[in-house]
Parts: structure tokens; C-alpha cells; sequence
């Protein structure tokens, strides 16, 4: 018989975030990505979308009454040691979600503030940023936004260098949030990309190979929910950035090794497992 008592609880981390239907991004990456670092998945659904990897047809935002249910259902039993936020789409998301977090504190929260989709499509109400930046963010322990999401956020232009993602990063914590990584992607360099990982107090440059590829779907989605893993482990910030840094790289380094649809296709999210086992 299987004895409880002598097995070691797995950490348990909690993704509230939206679905895609095609399995790429949001609360499909997030599991994924979970479960490829050894750690257990609950989930809280936000939206429904019809989605591939051409784009989204169609967005069904969930009743913000089932969010908190099923977020308190979640947080009153399970012992969730990581917690990643993303797609939310309105106020009453936002509201809702954050009154259950008052009730049930999570020690470690990270956000990745989704506001547009790969294809373009808006993903959060022009009227939930304020409420996201008040009532979320001084929760939260971690901030993962890109460059056009941290301009969104501290009306301030895009940052076009590396100088102005460093000139950003103190309007980006006047925001009440502790550590934030500022993804550089969107910067026009070639064979690597920098992200910025800031306390307020110190700046780590985080540079990582360029990967020749049309299939980075779910990209931001991964490595929000591989940081929250580590944090989940009990890693310090600055080493679950870096190993979630690590596991992403490896996972748009085998993406093409996967032939999912005729758009930007999915992250291979278990290519380190799929090695091991090969």
C-alpha cells in the first residue's frame, strides 16, 4: 500500500490565466511548463478562446463569480506555494481575483501583464490597467512585462536600447512591485536578446541566444509560469529567472522539431524530458 506519510509533498503552483484551444499559450503553456519542472499544476481559468496558431477568432471572458470560485475552491485546499497571473481581460477579473488573494495570501506571485496577443488582439480592457497596477500589482512578487506592455504601463515611449530599458525600470517599480524582469525581445539585435532582472537596488543583464524560428508561441506565457516553478521550489527570484531562462531557451531551440499548424507554432515545452528519454 502506498504510504503518504513517507512521500515528499511535490510543490504546488497555480496558473490563472486564459485557454488556448490550440495548446500553445496561456493555461495549456502553463501546465505544460509545470509539469516539464516538476511541479504540480491547479489552474484558474479567466477566458476561453478559440485560438490556433494563425491567430484568435473568438474570446468568451469567463463570469468573474466562477473566476473567484474557482480560485477560492483552489487556495482554501491545496497548499499553493507559487502563483502566476496572466490573461485577465476586465476589471471584475481583476477585482474579483484580488479580493480571493486578501482572503488567501500566496507568498509568491508572479504577473506577466498580458495585454496583446501574437496576432494583435487586445487581451485587457483599456479600464482594468489601473485596477491591475492598484489591486495586483503590490501583491505581486515578480513583474515580466515586455517593451510595448512596460511602455502601456508607465506612459512612457518604447524602449528602442538597452539605455532606455534601463531608464525605464525605475517608473517600472514605482509600480509597488519588488523584482522586475523586462523582457527585451522586442529590441532589434540579431544573434541575442537582453533582459533586464531588477530588485531597485541591482541590475543583472540576462543575454540569450537568438533562435532562427517562426514558432515562439507561448513564449511569455512559459517563462512567467517557469519562474513561478522555481519560485514554487523554493528558489531565490534571481535563480528561478535564470533557470526559467535556461529552460526556455531549450524549449524555442527544439520548437521546430515540432510541426504544429501553418502559423507561429508552439514552444517545445518537454524537449529536456523528451532527451533524457530518448
Amino acid at each position: 500500500m502506498y504510504n503518504h506519510s513517507s512521500s515528499t509533498a511535490m510543490p504546488v503552483a497555480l496558473t490563472i490565466a486564459g485557454s488556448d484551444s490550440g495548446g500553445g499559450a496561456g493555461i495549456q503553456a502553463d501546465i505544460k511548463t509545470f509539469s516539464a519542472l516538476q511541479v504540480y499544476s491547479a489552474s484558474v481559468i479567466t477566458a476561453v478562446t478559440a485560438q490556433n496558431t494563425l491567430g484568435i477568432s473568438a474570446i468568451h471572458y469567463i463570469p468573474n463569480d466562477i473566476v473567484a470560485a474557482q480560485l477560492r475552491a483552489v487556495l482554501g485546499d491545496l497548499d499553493v506555494a507559487a502563483c502566476k497571473i496572466g490573461m485577465l481581460g476586465d476589471a471584475l477579473t481583476i477585482d474579483a481575483i484580488a479580493s480571493v488573494l486578501d482572503e488567501f495570501p500566496v507568498n509568491s506571485l508572479v504577473i506577466d501583464p498580458v495585454m496583446v496577443s501574437k496576432s494583435g488582439n487586445a487581451l485587457l480592457q483599456p479600464d482594468a490597467i489601473s485596477l491591475l497596477k492598484n489591486r495586483l500589482f503590490p501583491m505581486a512578487t515578480v513583474l515580466t512585462p515586455n517593451l510595448p506592455e512596460a511602455a502601456v504601463l508607465t506612459g512612457l515611449p518604447e524602449p528602442q536600447s538597452l539605455q532606455e530599458m534601463y531608464h525605464i525600470l525605475e517608473p517600472l517599480h514605482e509600480l509597488d512591485v519588488p523584482w522586475v524582469l523586462l523582457k527585451g525581445g522586442h529590441l532589434p539585435v540579431d544573434n541575442y536578446a537582453i533582459d533586464l532582472l531588477s530588485n531597485g537596488k541591482q541590475v543583472f543583464e540576462l543575454k540569450s541566444e537568438r533562435f532562427k524560428t517562426k514558432n515562439t508561441h507561448g513564449t511569455g506565457c512559459t517563462l512567467s509560469s517557469a519562474i513561478a516553478a522555481g519560485l514554487a521550489k523554493g528558489l531565490s527570484v534571481e535563480l528561478s529567472v535564470k533557470e526559467a531562462k535556461s529552460y526556455i531557451s531549450a524549449a524555442i531551440s527544439a520548437a521546430d522539431t515540432l510541426v504544429v499548424g501553418a502559423g507561429h507554432g508552439p514552444l517545445h515545452h518537454f524537449s529536456l524530458l523528451w532527451d533524457k528519454t530518448s
